[in-house]
């Protein structure tokens, strides 16, 4: 069975499709999604019999506290308080018609929300990749007593330095409630901002690869807690420069991913007593401290294979 979004997604454009915009600020759409996906608001009909439930629901809810724990008079205020305060929201949701379209591009992402009807266009937001320069993405798992409970996000997009400053232009936080996503997240918002860090891994990738073969120095930096280190790792013709120190063919022993991390280690590098006791250079980097790191690991496999 399709999910929602690829519903939305395969009848964008033509008669079907319920969504009435599209924006062309941000190139060809790859994704879309919605947290309305309704052609209309309610028929009259409709919208009687979901006010009705707003409030028979609640007030037999109260009714029903009231009776079975008649001797818990503070339990009881609570539960009434809490059903009216339902019944409002619901009957103001019955009467609206409102929502938000989300949309990611070739050369960008937008969010458009309408109102009373789908083509009653209120607000678009529009986050353009030129205006991108690091796209850095923070998950943690929450776990109280050896048992799962959410992971907490948060996106964080740089923009272009100005005047020695790279500053935030986007700082989205969040959390969802799902340990594997496996592929798939059910979380809207994060799986919004998944789709778009994608896409700009994809919209940068081609400049880099051009870069690369023109000769000239890529560069990715590093965001250690509130420090920042520009252009820390540098790829140009056949070498690979972390810091100061340069690695090529001729002195790199091992390069490989392991736990989360880039290990580059230098042919002086040697391990004894299961790694316990080492010896020479080697460089191990957080793969989350890279800026771009979804655009690093695809430029990365790319570099691989010129050498």
């Amino acid at each position: 069975m399709a999910r929602i979004e690829e519903e939305l997604f395969a009848s964008l454009g033509s008669d079907n499709s319920i969504i009435k915009y599209v924006p062309e600020e941000i190139g060809e759409i790859v994704y879309c999604d919605s947290d309305n996906p309704k052609a209309e608001p309610d028929s009259k009909e409709q919208t009687r019999i979901k006010m009705a439930l707003s409030i028979v629901i609640p007030a037999a809810i109260i009714a029903f506290c009231w009776i079975v724990f008649d001797e818990s008079p503070i339990f009881d205020s609570i539960a009434t308080v809490v059903m009216l305060f339902c019944g409002w929201v619901a009957l103001r949701m019955c009467k609206s018609f409102t929502g938000n379209d989300f949309f990611v591009g070739t050369d960008g992402a937008a969010i458009v929300t309408f109102d009373k009807t789908r083509d009653n266009i209120i607000e678009k937001v529009f986050y353009l990749f030129r205006d991108f320069e690091d796209f850095l993405l923070a998950e943690v798992k929450q776990y109280q007593n050896g048992m799962y409970q959410r992971t907490e996000y948060q996106f964080v997009i740089y923009g272009h330095e100005q005047n020695n400053v790279r500053k935030i232009i986007i700082d989205k936080k969040g959390s969802y409630d799902q340990k594997k996503p496996d592929g798939y997240y059910k979380d809207q918002t994060f799986r919004f901002w998944k789709k778009i860090e994608h896409s700009w891994s994809n919209y940068k990738l081609a400049q880099l690869k051009d870069a690369l073969n023109k000769g000239e120095s890529i560069g990715f930096s590093l965001y250690i807690e509130d420090k920042y280190y520009a252009d820390y790792i540098k790829f140009k013709g056949k070498e690979i420069t972390i810091g100061d120190k340069v690695y090529n063919k001729s002195n790199v022993k091992n390069i490989l991913f392991e736990k989360g991390n880039l290990i580059i280690e230098d042919v002086n590098h040697s391990s004894k007593l299961f790694g316990l006791i080492e010896k020479g250079d080697k460089e191990t980097i957080p793969l989350h401290t890279i800026g771009n790191r979804e655009l690093f690991l695809t430029f990365f496999q790319y570099f691989a294979s010129t050498l």
